[in-house]
């Protein structure tokens, strides 16, 4: 809520993962004039129970005058909560293989696939050149991952600002050159032994 006291009241959409999604979340964010919808686990407490057995693209919900919580069987059943959607199936632009017919979805799992799409894409680019290690400690891991989100914010603001248009990788690897060019460090070894000439 900390997070988000700047953009309510203004009638704007969050849209969150399963570890965040709440009933009660919801319907305080709904007091502030804010919508939400995603995921939800389907054994969070208050969650409303759905225990039916649906067939591959069905759906069951239910509603109150605030919220919609849904469950629909995909290649297994996903639960969503929603302040700002209805029960809507839509057509996707996939084809049932065997049918024919254009597959259809509901309406805000596509927008949650499109929206949240856009964040596994990002931690997908950076976990190619991620610089955690297992051996550090939580603290320094979450400071390198900051370090990368950085790194790529930086990449994104340098590709739209220049003609130039370096893969992410080549940007990563120029840009670590140009800091130890700048800031140079004269190290020595620690330990072993004596090295007898200069490499």
């Amino acid at each position: 809520m900390t997070l988000l006291q700047p953009h309510l009241g203004k009638g704007h959409t969050l849209i969150n993962d399963n570890w965040y999604t709440s009933p009660c979340l919801y319907t305080l964010l709904h007091q502030h004039k804010a919508n939400a919808f995603g995921t939800v686990r389907k054994n969070r407490v208050q969650a409303t129970r759905m225990e039916e057995n649906l067939k591959k693209g069905e759906i069951c919900y239910r509603s109150t005058s605030n919220l919609l919580a849904m469950k629909w069987h995909s290649k297994k059943d996903v639960w969503m909560l929603s302040s700002v959607y209805s029960a809507v199936l839509m057509e996707t632009e996939e084809r049932d293989y065997r049918t024919g017919l254009f597959k259809q979805k509901p309406s805000y799992v596509q927008d949650y696939h499109s929206n949240i799409g856009a964040i596994d894409r990002v931690d997908m680019i950076v976990s190619i050149l991620n610089s955690v290690r297992k051996t550090l400690k939580w603290y320094k891991k979450f400071f390198f991952h900051l370090l990368d989100l950085v790194i790529y914010n930086a990449y994104i603001l340098y590709k739209n600002s220049t003609t130039s248009k370096p893969k992410f990788h080549e940007f990563h690897l120029a840009l670590k050159k140009d800091i130890l060019r700048k800031y140079p460090q004269n190290r020595t070894p620690v330990g072993g032994r004596k090295r007898t000439s200069e490499n």
